[in-house]
């Protein structure tokens, strides 16, 4: 889905790293039902997956879910630690999605520049890039910091390479992406494979939305 048919030959392309180029959402899932059979509490049902996927990922609606799902403060806390633990020592298991790997080869031939713009850890980001040869595919990654929100190193990005806000696209899986690009000045292509849902995406009107990798090759120049 393209907002406009007028026609952007961008220089520059800034990912987001979860749910965009690594597939987290569903290890995310698959960590919360070893927590929840470790904790006591019941798996999410697929139903409960959706209505997540439709809503923001910020703290109100996760306290929400949580709410819905009455599992009581002390499984409340042993879910937590359970879940934590699974991240910490599973979190190796990262991986890019199948076909990302040759989609940014591709992009790399065309001459443009890739940067990540994310909330994950410089060293899980490397790792995992560095697990699939494409370490060396990006011109700099812009990872966790306490002081700076996306935006914030959306900014520091275009300042650092001089870059004009027409060349550069940000690419991400959630409406927070769409929110933060729009925020920055710059255009956005949402892509369906990650945490928010084709419906939630396309209410925050990026320029572009994408259901399957390779159309991000039909899209960029």
């Amino acid at each position: 889905m393209v907002k406009d048919s007028k026609e952007k030959h961008y220089k520059h392309i800034a990912f987001d790293f979860d749910g965009t180029l690594a597939d987290s959402f569903y290890l995310a899932r698959e960590y919360y039902d070893l927590a929840a059979k470790d904790s006591g509490v019941n798996k999410l049902t697929q139903n409960q997956i959706e209505e997540m996927r439709s809503r923001k990922l910020n703290f109100k609606n996760a306290w929400k879910v949580i709410k819905d799902l009455d599992i009581g403060f002390v499984n409340l806390a042993r879910l937590a630690k359970n879940i934590f633990e699974e991240l910490l020592f599973n979190k190796e298991r990262l991986k890019l999605f199948k076909q990302i790997p040759n989609v940014l080869d591709d992009l790399r031939k065309r001459d443009l520049k890739l940067y990540i713009v994310t909330y994950n850890q410089q060293q899980i980001v490397e790792n995992t890039l560095r697990k699939f040869n494409c370490l060396d595919k990006f011109e700099k990654i812009y990872t966790l910091d306490l002081f700076k929100n996306k935006s914030e190193q959306l900014h520091e990005l275009i300042e650092d390479y001089k870059i004009n806000k027409d060349e550069i696209i940000y690419i991400g899986d959630e409406v927070k992406d769409i929110e933060t690009a729009h925020k920055v000045g710059i255009d956005v292509l949402a892509v369906e494979w990650g945490y928010n849902s084709a419906k939630a995406l396309k209410k925050y009107n990026p320029e572009y939305q994408i259901k399957k990798i390779p159309d991000l090759l039909r899209i960029l120049p």
